[in-house]
């Protein structure tokens, strides 16, 4: 399979987004072609049974949120989803800007309730399959960072991308890792075949560009079906008969905490605080990210009477700035911070449980935006022998 460089034209008829969920570049990114391109309509991927509720999103909500789907199956065992947003959900700022700029949106993913079995993930915006593929694993490599978290921001948080650049890199590395391993579940194959149904109807239903918001895993997958002409099997799954079967949908409260990827989520980028830092500071045009961070742990631990000085700030600081520099960023980012402090102030090995007030304010500030939710203990799992490490892969 060879890949098809029109799938990155922003003048395509038809425009494949690539996102990785709770993407603060994805979300700005999108809003920005929305404001470029206006779009006859924009298509997401969402549960397509909450399409004549829809509304309900734009209505004034403290974020984050998720759409609780549940389902009885025949068995008589409950199942329930969720597909969570925030403020710098790509998703979610896809709906907003439709509807200031009345353009019409909806979703086009299979209802979970067709889909759910007593293992289907319960995280809808997952992306489980980027992180396991054996490409992202030797770019890894190649690169010099630890995990896929840090790769993602290496090459699409960090540098402030154009719409253009970021779909040329996007489609290129979301291309690479589903050609590398080939393991398409059959479920997303069923979910695709029917979200190439959804456009297929738009195509037909609007006149002008239509702009479709996926899963960067869909992405190509469905630039093939509706602008190659490839086939897909659509019915390797038995459909669930679910008329006669309890089930719903309903909007609930969500949090940073259970955004985490360090706390168990499947999905979104671990330290969520700080790509909603991210998020206010480019939205505004703020600068120094990890000054505001530094100040406002540093304000925290005062009025904990917990001594921080001057010096310990300029220290983290210079040694952020260091790492930054030696990793080639742009800025100082989330893991420069993180081994800024352990190089700068700990001086002691934290492998055996001890935490460092600093490192465990800092910590949480990075889990919640109101820093006070989320529980230590699973937040600061770094010791001098990582930040040794990370140190090294970048000499």
């Amino acid at each position: 399979m060879e890949f098809d460089l029109n799938v990155c034209q922003i003048n395509a008829p038809v425009v494949f987004f690539p996102v990785r969920h709770h993407s603060p570049a994805c979300a700005r990114l999108v809003r920005q072609l929305v404001l470029e391109i206006r779009p006859a309509t924009i298509l997401i991927e969402g549960p397509s049974d909450f399409n004549d509720r829809l509304f309900e999103l734009t209505l004034p909500h403290q974020l984050p949120i998720a759409i609780y789907s549940y389902i009885r199956l025949p068995d008589g065992k409950r199942r329930g989803a969720f597909y969570p947003f925030c403020i710098y959900s790509p998703e979610w700022q896809a709906i907003q800007i439709a509807q200031e700029l009345t353009i019409p949106v909806q979703f086009i993913d299979l209802p979970w309730a067709e889909v759910a079995t007593e293992n289907t993930p319960i995280h809808r915006y997952a992306d489980a399959e980027l992180k396991q593929s054996s490409y992202v694993a030797n770019l890894c490599e190649k690169l010099g960072v630890e995990d896929f978290d840090t790769l993602w921001d290496t090459l699409f948080e960090i540098d402030r991308l154009s719409p253009l650049q970021y779909l040329d890199r996007c489609h290129h590395f979301c291309f690479h890792i589903r050609s590398t391993d080939a393991q398409t579940s059959e479920t997303d194959l069923r979910r695709e075949a029917f979200m190439a149904e959804q456009i297929r109807t738009a195509i037909k239903s609007h006149f002008g560009q239509i702009l479709v918001v996926t899963g960067g895993f869909h992405s190509y997958a469905l630039y093939e079906q509706i602008c190659l002409n490839c086939s897909c099997i659509s019915n390797i799954l038995p459909p669930i008969d679910s008329s006669s079967i309890d089930r719903g949908l309903a909007l609930t409260p969500y949090s940073y905490a259970r955004l985490d990827s360090l706390t168990g989520y499947e999905s979104g980028m671990p330290n969520p605080g700080f790509y909603h830092a991210v998020w206010q500071q480019r939205s505004t045009g703020e600068k120094s990210i990890f000054r505001l961070l530094l100040a406002q742990v540093a304000k925290d631990l005062r009025q904990r009477e917990q001594t921080v000085s001057s010096a310990d700030l300029i220290a983290v600081e210079t040694m952020g700035r260091g790492l930054a520099t030696l990793r080639g960023h742009a800025e100082v980012w989330r893991q420069d911070l993180i081994d800024g402090i352990i190089g700068a102030l700990v001086k002691e090995e934290l492998e055996y449980g001890c935490t460092h007030p600093f490192c465990r304010r800092f910590m949480l500030s990075f889990a919640d935006r109101n820093g006070d939710n989320s529980p230590p203990g699973q937040l600061f799992r770094f010791s001098f022998k990582t930040f040794r490490r990370n140190c090294m892969s970048t000499i």
